[in-house]
């Protein structure tokens, strides 16, 4: 197929091997890594390169480990220390007590970019600020039409469209009719301060979380700690604006944390408070015709971790890795062609991490109606140094290749932990979260 090119504007017509919708952490990663293994790559993302995207920010040691290096700029501290606290009790998680740290800590903008760029660098083509349009799939490939301002629409053709759109292209699962992932709602709000309130006022933990049921019922209130700035939030079925400002305003142990944080709003955002959608649970199918969905689009996070941007990016992977092998067998990406893609989901996702955050969901959150389990945990950790150590290591742990029960051997020292009586109260709940024998 002819291609038009004109200087300031989109081609009129496009063919490439793989177009992507959504330049986020799983789309940006895709681009990276089609164009690093020669497959021609259309990447479309309606924001600005740089853009506000609403993340928690954890990104863990395992992130790291078999994608390609990003540079220290894509990062804005280290996460050296995690503070878990509860109503009644808290405790500061050291990665330095084992010679480690606990990961990084992102801002998704940066982050973001600095894939983008990488990719763009490699020979994918990325069109900012522009917004798809229609999107037509047939046996013979896919189409995907593009608008963006003071540009003329476009048409680009490809023979398999990734969709990377996170939660917010759910009109384009239903335009090509394809099952949404059950989600979770999220309060995240951005803050500005001085390093020395990081420092000084934070420096019990890059990342702490409180965990309170009046807060919310499936997990805890966070703050992430950045450069100059944090950002706070909150994660439950429904959340309202009043129940966290509630929380940062009126609970003593949340409260003095903000003491002289003013909200920030950051380039790409309208207001410094975000509400968003998250995963709860991964789509039966990620795969259709000439359709492979990525990331958070294909439900692939956990409301127990909060964590999406290592699945985005092993997603990616993975469905690069698919199209590399069918290009390879000469093979059409259908949709019979295109079930590898869950096979591998399902060996390095579904089947452990997901599974790991459904039974960890259970035993502490809806297997009681207090936060008592989080205090026996919390006392644990100060207690149990093997424990501790255990935790260090989910944070390095690759779950993609490990066959090593952490959340069984974890349940195991808590379970041990508690008093007697409780634990005749407890026992069913951690039996049936198959974390004791």
């Amino acid at each position: 197929m002819p291609v038009f090119k004109r200087h300031g504007a989109f081609p009129c017509i496009v063919k490439k091997d793989i177009v992507i919708i959504g330049g986020g952490a799983s789309g940006a990663m895709a681009a990276w890594l089609a164009a690093e293994r020669g497959l021609a790559v259309s990447l479309i993302e309606a924001k600005e390169r740089g853009a506000y995207h609403p993340c928690s920010g954890v990104y863990p040691l395992h992130s790291f480990k078999g994608f390609p290096p990003l540079p220290g700029s894509a990062f804005e501290r280290d996460m050296v220390t995690m503070r878990p606290m509860s109503p009644a009790s808290a405790f500061v998680l050291d990665g330095r007590e084992f010679g480690t740290s606990l990961g990084k800590i992102i801002l998704r903008s940066t982050f973001d970019k600095c894939m983008l760029d990488a990719a763009e660098k490699k020979g994918a083509d990325i069109l900012d600020g522009t917004r798809a349009k229609g999107i037509e799939v047939t046996g013979d490939g896919v189409a995907v039409t593009c608008v963006a301002a003071g540009r003329p629409e476009s048409t680009i053709r490809g023979d398999v469209l990734f969709l990377a759109t996170g939660t917010s292209g759910f009109h384009l699962h239903d335009q090509l009719g394809i099952e949404k992932p059950p989600v979770v709602q999220s309060i995240i709000c951005e803050y500005e301060c001085s390093e020395r309130h990081v420092e000084e006022v934070l420096s019990a933990g890059a990342y702490h979380y409180y965990v309170n049921k009046r807060v919310t019922s499936i997990g805890p209130f966070w703050i992430t700690c950045r450069r100059d700035s944090f950002n706070a939030g909150i994660i439950d079925h429904h959340v309202s604006w009043e129940r966290y400002k509630e929380t940062v305003e009126k609970d003593p142990r949340v409260k003095d944390l903000f003491a002289g944080a003013r909200e920030k709003v950051w380039p790409g955002q309208k207001s410094p408070r975000v509400m968003t959608l998250i995963p709860r649970a991964p789509v039966k199918r990620p795969h259709a015709n000439r359709v492979l969905l990525l990331g958070d689009a294909a439900g692939l996070a956990h409301p127990f971790y909060y964590e999406g941007v290592w699945q985005g990016r092993l997603s990616a992977k993975h469905a690069v890795e698919t199209m590399v092998r069918l290009r390879d067998e000469n093979k059409a990406p259908i949709a019979e062609n295109l079930a590898g893609y869950k096979a591998l989901l399902a060996r390095t996702l579904v089947n452990k991490f997901n599974r790991s955050g459904r039974k960890n969901s259970w035993l502490f959150w809806e297997a009681t109606s207090d936060e008592s389990l989080w205090t026996f945990f919390i006392n644990a950790l100060a207690e149990n140094k093997e424990l501790r150590a255990l935790i260090v290591k989910c944070f390095e742990l690759d779950y993609a290749e490990t066959t090593d029960d952490v959340d069984f051997k974890a349940g195991e020292m808590i379970f041990q932990t508690i008093p007697t009586l409780k634990k005749i109260l407890f026992a069913p709940h951690f039996l049936r979260a198959g974390t004791i024998r």
